[in-house]
C-alpha cells in the first residue's frame, strides 16, 4: 500500500528530493548515510504564479519544465525522486490493531475498514501506513499510524515528476519530511538536544509548521496557514511595485529603507505572534514541559536579515536560524557557499533527500 512505491519511507535507495512550493522548485541530492551525509547535487528554478495554487499544482506541464531545468543545472544523474503533498491534503489518524498482524495483514483489514476513518470513496484517495510500535493502551495491540490523501493530489505531482523524465519513487507528507529535518537540526544543538523542549517552526510561502522536539522525541506538530506571502504582498503594497520586483528584492537582500525599517520589523512580530499562538496549544496539550528552551525558525522567512533577533526581542525566547545541513559535506558541483545560504529554506528538501537512508 503506498501513495506511489511508499509513504513515510519504509524502503531505501538513492532518491532525488524535489521540493515543489508555490513559488519555485527546490532539488537535493544526498549521499552517504544519515551520520555522515554530503551533499551532492542541489538546484533551485522559479515557478511563474499560480503553477501551483493554495498548496495544489495547477500546471503540471509548467512544474515539470521547472524540474528539468533543475534538474539539468545541478548534473545529478539520479532519475528516481521523493516529492511531498502538503499537510493539508493529508488525512492521518492513528489506530490500534492486534499486534500480530503482519504488514500485509494490516494492508488488507485497512482496505476493509478504511470508510471508518476516511472521509473519501476508497476509490479516490491513496493510502499508506506506518507500524508506529506497541499501543500504550494495550500492550498486545500495535499503533499504526495511517495517511491518506486525494489521489487527484498526488497523481498531479507524479505526472509533474514523469514529464520532467524522472520516475516519482516516493511519495511523502511535508509534515513528516520536516519532522526528519527536525531530528537532524536538534542533532547540532548541545547535547544533541538531550533535555530540552525545542520549537522549530518553519515558514514557508503560504504555510507555517511547528514542531516541538523534547528530550530529542517530536512530541508536538502544528500546520497553520501563514507564510512569507503576507510580506510579499506588503512590499508589494507600500513599493507599488510588481511581485516579482518584490520577490527579486526580497531573495536579493536588497531591501528599500522602508522596508527594513518597518514593513519587516511588523512582519517579524506577525511571525512571533504566530509562534506564541502555536506554543499555547502545545503548553495547553502536553504536560511535560511548560517552557521551550530555544526555538529554531527556517523556511524562506528565515533568510530574512536579522529576523532571528527581531522575532526573539518579541518572543522574548532565545531564537535561532536553523540550517539542517549545518556542517554537512558539499561536492564542489552543489557550491558550499549557496548551500549555506539557503540551507536554512530546505527543511522539507532534507527531510525528503533522508529518506535515502532509511
Amino acid at each position: 500500500m503506498g501513495l506511489v512505491d511508499t509513504l513515510m519511507g519504509k524502503e531505501s535507495s538513492a532518491l532525488l528530493a524535489l521540493d515543489i512550493s508555490s513559488s519555485r522548485v527546490k532539488l537535493l541530492e544526498l549521499t552517504g548515510d544519515a551520520t555522515r551525509m554530503q551533499v551532492k547535487s542541489y538546484a533551485t528554478e522559479d515557478l511563474p504564479p499560480n503553477a501551483v495554487a493554495d498548496n495544489q499544482i495547477a500546471n503540471a506541464e509548467v512544474v515539470a519544465e521547472a524540474i528539468g531545468k533543475a534538474v539539468k543545472r545541478s548534473d545529478t544523474r539520479l532519475n528516481t525522486a521523493a516529492v511531498a503533498v502538503t499537510g493539508s491534503s493529508v488525512i492521518s489518524k492513528i489506530i490500534d490493531m492486534p499486534a500480530t498482524l503482519s504488514e500485509d495483514e494490516i494492508e488488507q483489514q485497512i482496505g476493509f475498514e478504511a470508510d471508518q476513518y476516511i472521509p473519501y470513496p476508497i476509490e479516490d484517495v491513496s493510502l499508506d501506513f506506518q507500524i508506529l510500535g506497541p499501543s500504550e493502551r494495550d500492550p498486545d495491540m500495535n499503533s499504526v499510524l495511517l495517511a491518506a490523501c486525494r489521489r487527484d493530489t498526488v497523481d498531479m505531482r507524479v505526472a509533474a515528476v514523469e514529464m520532467a523524465g524522472l520516475r516519482a519513487r516516493l511519495v511523502d507528507v511535508e509534515a513528516y519530511a520536516l519532522q526528519n529535518a527536525c531530528q537532524l537540526l536538534v542533532s547540532h544543538l548541545s547535547g544533541a538536544g538531550a533535555g530540552q523542549t525545542v520549537a522549530v517552526v518553519d515558514f514557508g510561502a503560504s504555510n507555517t509548521c511547528v514542531n516541538v522536539v523534547h528530550d530529542q522525541e517530536t512530541v508536538y506538530t502544528r500546520e497553520q496557514s501563514f507564510g512569507g506571502r503576507q510580506l510579499l504582498e506588503e512590499i508589494q503594497r507600500r513599493m507599488e511595485i510588481p511581485a516579482s520586483e518584490a520577490l527579486r528584492m526580497l531573495r536579493s537582500g536588497e531591501l528599500a529603507s522602508e522596508v527594513r525599517s518597518d514593513v519587516l520589523p511588523n512582519f517579524a512580530e506577525l511571525m512571533a505572534q504566530q509562534i506564541d499562538r502555536s506554543l499555547q496549544f502545545f503548553f495547553s496539550s502536553f504536560t511535560e514541559s511548560d517552557t521551550v528552551d530555544q526555538v529554531l525558525i527556517s523556511g524562506g522567512c528565515a533568510l530574512l536579515p536579522e529576523i532571528d533577533e527581531m522575532v526573539e526581542r518579541h518572543l522574548g525566547i532565545s531564537t535561532k536560524v536553523g540550517n539542517p545541513l549545518h556542517g554537512v559535506r558539499v561536492s564542489a558541483s552543489a557550491r558550499r557557499n549557496r548551500v549555506d545560504m539557503e540551507g536554512p529554506a530546505l527543511m522539507v528538501a532534507t527531510g525528503l533527500a533522508m529518506r535515502s537512508f532509511h
